[in-house]
């Protein structure tokens, strides 16, 4: 079997909140489960919220602590999320007052979003099929997108 990501769990204010906003920008998500870990020694709510194979983790603060709300650019930078229809989402996006951010390659389309509690989302959708494509760093190299590590330096 290969490794993959299942899930990733992130910090929120507000679960409801947070529900709507992903199942509303991606319509083939849905709420996996939820409810309130009591088990351990940490008590929170909890809800998944995604596909049958893949899925994002949202937590409330531990119950009985306090805990400075996460600060998204300190405890992440994005989560990348492929989709089929990248326009139907920049739609949607408009309609809910979201940020887009468009980023253009010649074998995918990036926008770049964030969630209610300042997760910037990457949402991707490939122009390709071929992984030599989808993965083609050299066309950002090309085009000044980005540089290579070795071109800067750290006190710069």
């Amino acid at each position: 079997m290969a490794t993959y990501v299942e899930h990733m769990q992130l910090l929120v204010s507000d679960i409801s909140r947070t529900e709507k906003f992903y199942t509303t920008i991606f319509p083939d998500w849905s709420v996996r489960g939820q409810g309130r870990e009591v088990g351990g020694s940490k008590k929170y709510e909890w809800i998944h919220i995604g596909t049958p194979s893949t899925y994002l983790s949202f937590r409330t603060h531990y119950e009985g602590q306090i805990e400075e709300q996460a600060k998204a650019e300190r405890v992440s930078n994005h989560i990348g999320i492929v989709v089929d229809d990248i326009e139907m989402i920049i739609s949607t996006l408009k309609q809910i007052g979201g940020e887009v951010i468009l980023s253009k390659h010649p074998h995918r389309v990036r926008v770049y979003t964030r969630d209610p509690d300042g997760y910037e989302i990457e949402i991707i959708q490939y122009l390709s099929d071929k992984d030599s494509e989808k993965n083609d760093y050299q066309w950002c190299l090309a085009n000044g997108v980005t540089v290579p590590c070795n071109s800067f330096s750290q006190n710069a």
